[in-house]
């Protein structure tokens, strides 16, 4: 059996379902992707606060080389730093260096694009959404903690 991608139409169609707004008199499109992406990033920072491995890229950089896209923080010791958007090195700019470093995901740009987490990881990035969405018409400090307690128990493999 052929595995259907998770792109933002599928997450959004899931939404729609669960938001009971299939027929489109609630939600917008536009709404609904940037919750999508709201979601992502929320992931995104939550799986860095636990320091998850799925979440930490390598890279071999050089003295003033630029920050790649996404990138939040270095890993563990380093021979480099960080300095004014560029990875600075003890070994000149001639040496190359292998860094770890944190990166989030990139948010969709359209409902087609596939979303950046393995599939383990759509429910939680569909409940979030929806969670945001629904609560966009009122906003307190303690709807956000729910989502956020809500993701944690979620999370595939994590404690709860």
């Amino acid at each position: 059996m052929k595995r259907v991608p998770m792109t933002g139409y599928r997450a959004m169609h899931v939404i729609r379902m669960r938001a009971n707004d299939v027929k489109k008199l609630t939600y917008s499109d536009e709404e609904i992707l940037a919750d999508i992406n709201s979601a992502i990033r929320y992931l995104s920072a939550f799986l860095i606060k636990r320091r998850s491995p799925e979440m930490i890229h390598k890279k071999i950089v050089y003295d003033y080389m630029a920050l790649p896209e996404g990138f939040h923080s270095l890993v563990g010791q380093n021979p480099a730093w960080v300095e004014d958007g560029t990875f600075r090195t003890y070994s000149g700019k001639d040496a190359l260096v292998p860094v770890r470093y944190f990166c989030t995901r990139t948010p969709l740009a359209s409902l087609t694009d596939p979303i950046p987490f393995p599939d383990d990881y759509f429910d939680v990035i569909v409940e979030t959404a929806l969670s945001l969405l629904k609560s966009s018409d009122e906003y307190d400090v303690s709807a956000e903690t729910e989502v956020f307690d809500r993701m944690a128990k979620m999370l595939p493999g994590e404690p709860s």
